[in-house]
């Protein structure tokens, strides 16, 4: 049984194999082949701050003076990202995580060694994010820090759960989960490509001409559908923003085709807009709201509600914490 939580209304779904690859969340479906595991969330936090104060030209490794921890300091998207926490995660896991004012501290500290001069203050940090991953124990209350970061796959009765691992073994966790699930699907062939994202035929200049780079980010990012982002839309929306890579034809495509339901969908998910730009990006939302009402057919009325949302998502999960 399956539940939309937007609408409410419930559905009764049938297949010969379900996949269960909800992270923190795994353990939440029952799967007895987890018995004797248990699934520890660990939250990691980020802090994005200017590039232009405080640059980087690739990542940077360092140790923090504290605790000897591994952290990163690496562009990203025109602005600079200071990361990663790496603490057990005690809250509610049905609400969204978010940074603490102790991880703001630790942060800031392991930054003031790459940038002894002038280092970055909460004043400085345009936006903060937190995750939540999964760590698997064998329900002991071992040290955290000893506990493999391998993923494991479970299968019972035709439900395959996946938990663990990290982001950057994530082609690997989905080859394993599509083995497992093979015997459940007579006749499944193994893809002769497995290449999750081919090369694109065409380049940078034949999305954007006249800035062939940030037309190679666009490939990298929507594939050959870069080419008809930029074609459907007023040229005007093909400029960047300032202070981002980012441009106005990006969120048009996303209220067309990605499924856009709520503003911090397109600001935070589809595009990065409300981590890159101060305060969430309030400065473009006039440009936002006339692409809502043009694609979405959103009323003065969804506007409001949708923006006064979103402000308090920016607000509670992603703006600098003060003594949460």
């Amino acid at each position: 049984l399956a539940e939309d939580l937007e609408s409410g209304q419930q559905a009764t779904l049938r297949a010969r194999v379900v996949i269960n690859a909800t992270g923190a969340w795994a353990d939440r479906l029952g799967n007895a082949a987890l018995a004797g595991m248990k699934i520890r969330p660990q939250r990691g936090s980020h802090l994005v701050v200017s590039a232009d104060r405080f640059p980087v030209s690739s990542a940077i490794f360092l140790l923090h003076p504290a605790d000897g921890r591994r952290l990163f300091v690496y562009p990203w998207e025109g602005r600079t990202v200071i990361g990663t926490t790496d603490i057990r995660h005690g809250r509610d896991l049905d609400t969204a995580a978010s940074m603490t004012a102790a991880e703001l501290k630790y942060l800031l500290a392991a930054a003031e060694r790459l940038f002894p001069g002038d280092p970055p203050k909460p004043a400085d940090v345009i936006s903060s994010w937190s995750g939540v991953r999964p760590i698997i124990t064998s329900g002991k209350d071992s040290k955290l820090s000893k506990a493999s970061r391998e993923h494991q796959v479970w299968v019972e009765d035709g439900l395959v759960s996946c938990s663990g691992g990290k982001l950057t073994t994530f082609h690997h966790m989905a080859l394993d989960v599509m083995e497992k699930a093979r015997p459940f699907l007579p006749g499944a062939s193994e893809p002769e490509d497995q290449r999750i994202f081919p090369a694109p035929a065409i380049a940078g200049m034949d999305v954007l001409p006249l800035d062939p780079d940030r037309g190679e980010r666009l490939l990298g990012r929507y594939g050959e559908d870069a080419r008809a982002l930029i074609a459907t839309a007023p040229e005007a929306e093909s400029d960047a923003i300032p202070g981002t890579q980012a441009c106005l034809a990006q969120l048009r495509w996303a209220l067309r085709h990605e499924s856009v339901v709520h503003l911090d969908d397109l600001m935070l998910r589809r595009t990065r807009l409300g981590l890159l730009l101060e305060n969430g990006g309030e400065a473009v939302l006039d440009d936002v709201r006339r692409l809502c009402r043009d694609e979405a057919d959103w009323s003065p009325e969804r506007w409001d509600r949708e923006h006064a949302r979103y402000r308090g998502v920016i607000e509670r999960y992603y703006a600098v914490p003060s003594g949460r």
